[in-house]
């Protein structure tokens, strides 16, 4: 049976689709065959692996369905074929996207360090409240603060950090930072760890080592919240 990812936000240009790919990347990395399905009506991830760069171990496959019908579908063929399954969503509050996030094992709201951001990330928060409490069962989610320029702690990022640990909401460190490879994977249409760059190789190194860092804070956050429901 596969394991679910969504990703989710009620606004663009949070570093949702980024993520989504990151992650896929070093899912394969590690060895598992991955789906990522990209909800996005501009389909961002289909273009990517339509350059034809990616390895065989990921399909991306879109979904224009708005109504969301196509996605319970979809997702219900795909747990029996894939082992992981990663949702981009619409940055948009729609249907959907509430059929996204109601399907997985972890929702995951990346989330710039921002009164902006940080309030729409615990808008789907309170979504998924309500959501649990009409399913009956509990959606593990964490916040992931992405597009950071530095690991420095700003007094904004202080403020913000303060107010989201009052709410009991649980995000992760490190974040995603800021890095010109992460978006030279879809200019090339690559995996992180097979894009060319020109970057030096300590430059690279460190941003493969934040993904991986992301990717095993996320993990343990989803395996935290999955013991103590």
């Amino acid at each position: 049976m596969a394991t679910i990812w969504t990703l989710s936000s009620t606004k663009g240009g949070c570093g949702k689709t980024t993520l989504a790919a990151l992650l896929a990347g070093e899912a394969v990395r590690n060895g598992a065959e991955v789906t990522l399905v990209d909800t996005d009506p501009n389909q961002p991830l289909v273009a990517w692996a339509a350059k034809g760069n990616l390895p065989d171990q990921l399909q991306v496959i879109g979904d224009t369905d708005k109504s969301g019908h196509n996605l319970t579908q979809l997702i219900s063929e795909l747990r029996q074929s894939s082992r992981f399954i990663i949702i981009d969503t619409e940055g948009t509050d729609n249907l959907r996207s509430g059929v996204a996030m109601q399907i997985a094992d972890l929702v995951i709201i990346p989330a710039k360090w921002s009164e902006l951001d940080t309030n729409q990330a615990l808008k789907v928060e309170n979504f998924l409240k309500v959501a649990e409490a009409s399913l009956g069962r509990t959606i593990p989610s964490v916040i992931v603060p992405s597009q950071v320029e530095t690991t420095f702690e700003t007094r904004n990022t202080r403020i913000l950090r303060a107010e989201l640990e009052a709410r009991g909401t649980q995000w992760i460190d490190p974040p995603v930072l800021s890095k010109d490879v992460f978006r030279a994977i879809f200019t090339q249409g690559r995996l992180l760890q097979d894009v060319e760059t020109t970057s030096t190789s300590r430059s690279l190194e460190a941003a493969r080592d934040n993904v991986q860092a992301v990717a095993r804070a996320i993990a343990q956050a989803s395996l935290h919240q999955t013991q103590t429901i």
